[in-house]
């Protein structure tokens, strides 16, 4: 009830929770809320050695509406996040050369920040992974993205800290960003698909 509430609040009317997503919504909202018979549902939809202490990468077409998906969450009693375009990420590395240093560590909240409901961190969900171009800042080539989760999971940063949107298959996913990224973010990741066709049309 309260995320339906946000829906309206949000997207005006927009987002609309139909037979392509209902399956995906109601599985989120056992994960966000801790759930502990969020496992054998995720095994019952088919995906693989899911997890409470893993973040969602949420895949599907273009449109299928998986960004409005995890904006829909970003408030939760669970561990709230922000959510982020893989592209200005990248953009940002290769005008400024940073190493989104800041985005390694999760964001530090407001003393009694009730927005947050009083959760001393926000974390992040990286959208349209797999979008972002390899980049180039005076001669160094980075795949941002794939550095910046890298360098979240040495350092303990991801579970419900860290999630994803994502287009890409998983023959892509590992063309694009290596093996080594592709099995890490299987690792980190409970990897959920939100079918249905484009909603943008």
């Amino acid at each position: 009830g309260f995320m339906l509430n946000r829906a309206a609040n949000l997207f005006g009317g927009r987002f609309t929770i139909d037979q392509h997503n209902t399956a995906i919504f109601d599985l989120l909202c056992m994960y966000f809320s801790l759930d502990k018979d969020f496992p054998a549902a995720a095994i019952n939809m088919g995906i693989k050695n899911p997890s409470l202490d893993k973040g969602i990468l949420l895949f599907g077409g273009y449109g299928s509406g998986k960004t409005w998906m995890m904006q829909l969450f970003e408030k939760n009693k669970s561990q709230c996040y922000v959510t982020i375009n893989a592209k200005k990420i990248a953009d940002k590395y290769e005008v400024s050369g940073g190493d989104n240093s800041e985005l390694i560590n999760p964001i530090t909240n407001p003393v009694n920040d009730a927005e947050h409901f009083y959760q001393p961190y926000t974390g992040i969900c990286i959208d349209d992974i797999g979008t972002e171009d390899v980049k180039n800042n005076y001669g160094n080539k980075k795949n941002v993205i794939g550095d910046l989760i890298e360098l979240k999971y040495a350092k303990g940063k991801c579970g419900r800290l860290l999630h994803g949107t994502l287009n890409l298959t998983g023959e892509e996913l590992s063309e694009f960003y290596g093996q080594r990224v592709a099995s890490r973010m299987r690792e980190v990741f409970n990897i959920v698909h939100l079918p249905g066709s484009d909603r943008r049309k």
